[in-house]
């Protein structure tokens, strides 16, 4: 099974917000020559190359397909600040906390 690039990309999102360096991402798994070239390219990883780089993350299928399909395909500050919450990621949670708090609610 091969995986295209936009869920390259989701991963790249989520290795920022959990604040791992490519190199520790990519040691012994791929090169990081290959993970820049997949983030930057149409080429595709394989599903066991993809799967490992997932649990370097400590992040399951299921987490990866909820962030793709319940944060990452929209702007929704709460779903984001949440997922943060969930993954238990807070080195980026302050400006979607600070965007909720000028948030008006809804009638």
């Amino acid at each position: 099974m091969r995986l295209n690039h936009e869920y390259f990309q989701a991963l790249d999102e989520l290795r920022e917000s959990f604040n791992v360096s490519v190199s520790a991402l990519c040691e012994g798994i791929i090169s990081e020559r290959s993970y820049f070239r997949y983030l930057k390219s149409d080429d595709n990883i394989s599903f066991s190359e993809f799967n490992k780089l997932l649990e370097r993350l400590n992040v399951t299928l299921g987490q990866f397909i909820n962030y793709t399909v319940l944060v990452r395909n929209t702007d929704n500050v709460v779903n984001k600040l949440i997922s943060r919450v969930v993954f238990e990621t807070f080195t980026d949670i302050e400006p979607y906390y600070q965007k909720i708090l000028t948030l008006e609610p809804e009638d």
